[in-house]
């Protein structure tokens, strides 16, 4: 049995073996001294020679090859010893992991489940192996390894990527199915409405699997106000073209808070929800800039579809007046409401007051009745008096006349275009190049 020794730090014994320089190779053979490494390089293939001419073996003989230990089938345990053979052709899969990482839990039964998989229908040029970095530490960082679990893909001895993904079992195979080129069945199936729902797992393979070259892709967020107030108007857009217009191509959408998704919609750079993409052979074709309302979406889809069917937008309803529109709208039902609420008041009014003068009149006629009348005609005038020119005091409300109301209601409405207008000419300031809006900017300034 051959045994390496290395003497670091030993005054004593260097002097008893006459170590004058270091370093310095000695041969023993059953505890005596046979002979000192007098090569003058140290190189690997040198050192080897001088071994092989002590132990009497030839220069051609190799080492016993290294048997690969196995977990199961295709599965591979990977240490120092085994490493480099196993790799050496073909698809190696490698987890680097250390049973106390909390994200390597997680991820264990997604990697189970994929050695399952490739154990049962897997590829011939596949293996897939990991390593426990605190049973071989020095392995794990020869490989520079940086934290746990990094997953690498080596291609014939070599790195050929590191696994950057989401860690779960459809990702870290799509990936695997993508980089040997193995073709997958993908299905895909609409919900009622014509619409196909996309993740990381469809998304290169959402032409074929469709059978249409255009796709339009929703990008959203559940949970964002302005994704849910959307939601209608894009499902307005997908009965009109797949209903009404029967083109060929489909709508899709894309939830980015899904597990499944994150990385997608990274990938695609979407900045905003929801956000409009359309696809055309699997490659970015346009993304939607406009206001979020059916007429520019419809102009959007057209613009790649059928350039000639497109409307001009200086026709399509302003979604800033349209707003403003709906403010005023509430505020004369405000103020419509007031009114009435005042007209009740009055009426309150009225039917007090009419109560007031019938409880004067019978005073009155209480009064005639316990006094002593002289004359007729007396009694006649005083009668007069009571029917006729009774002065019964009367409290009157404030009410404005529909002059001022139509005032008020003129000035609202010139307020709100006045506003309309203002914005508009904003939005068109910003579609302007730089140099224009410099320019305007310095005028109002001035």
């Amino acid at each position: 049995m051959l045994k390496l020794i290395t003497v670091s730090v030993n005054e004593e014994l260097c002097a008893q073996h006459n170590i004058e320089t270091v370093p310095t190779l000695l041969f023993f053979k059953n505890g005596e001294k046979q002979t000192r490494y007098a090569e003058k390089t140290t190189d690997l293939d040198s050192m080897t020679s001088f071994v092989d001419k002590q132990l009497g073996r030839g220069p051609q003989e190799e080492l016993e090859e290294v048997v690969p230990e196995t977990k199961q089938i295709g599965v591979y345990t990977l240490t120092d010893d085994n490493f480099d053979a196993i790799k050496k052709t073909g698809f190696t899969f490698v987890k680097f992991f250390a049973p106390w990482c909390g994200h390597c839990k997680n991820m264990a039964q997604d990697w189970e489940k994929l050695e399952q998989h490739y154990t049962q229908h897997g590829v011939g040029e596949l293996k897939i192996g990991e390593v426990d970095c605190t049973v071989t530490p020095s392995l794990c960082a020869q490989q520079s390894i940086p934290g746990y679990p990094t997953i690498v893909l080596f291609k014939d001895g070599d790195k050929h990527t590191e696994y950057a993904f989401y860690r779960d079992f459809d990702r870290m195979k799509l990936f695997l199915d993508e980089t040997l080129g193995r073709s997958a069945d993908v299905i895909l199936e609409p919900d009622n409405l014509g619409v196909y729902t996309l993740n990381q797992n469809n998304w290169k393979r959402m032409h074929k699997a469709m059978g249409v070259n255009t796709v339009i892709v929703k990008f959203y967020d559940p949970l964002c106000k302005q994704s849910i107030e959307f939601k209608q108007t894009y499902e307005d857009l997908v009965v009109e073209f797949l209903m009404e217009e029967s083109e060929d191509l489909a709508f899709t959408e894309v939830d980015c808070t899904a597990a499944d998704s994150i990385d997608l919609c990274k990938q695609e750079d979407v900045q905003e929800y929801p956000a409009i993409h359309l696809y055309q052979y699997g490659d970015l074709e346009d993304i939607h800039s406009g206001f979020r309302t059916l007429d520019y979406l419809r102009n959007f889809v057209w613009e790649t579809m059928d350039p000639e069917r497109m409307e001009d937008p200086e026709l399509f309803e302003d979604p800033m007046f349209a707003d403003a529109m709906d403010v005023f709208a509430k505020a004369v039902d405000a103020a419509e409401k007031d009114l009435d609420d005042q007209d009740y008041e009055e009426g309150d009014d009225e039917d007090e007051e009419e109560e007031e003068e019938e409880d004067g009149e019978e005073e009155e006629d209480d009064e005639e009745e316990d006094g002593e009348v002289e004359e007729e005609t007396k009694d006649e005038e005083v009668q007069t008096q009571v029917d006729g020119t009774t002065d019964i005091p009367i409290k009157i409300m404030p009410v404005k006349n529909d002059e001022e109301v139509k005032e008020e209601l003129e000035k609202m409405v010139a307020d709100i275009t006045k506003k309309v207008e203002e914005e508009s000419e904003r939005a068109k300031t910003t579609n302007e190049d730089p140099a224009k809006q410099e320019q305007s900017q310095q005028k109002d300034e001035l």
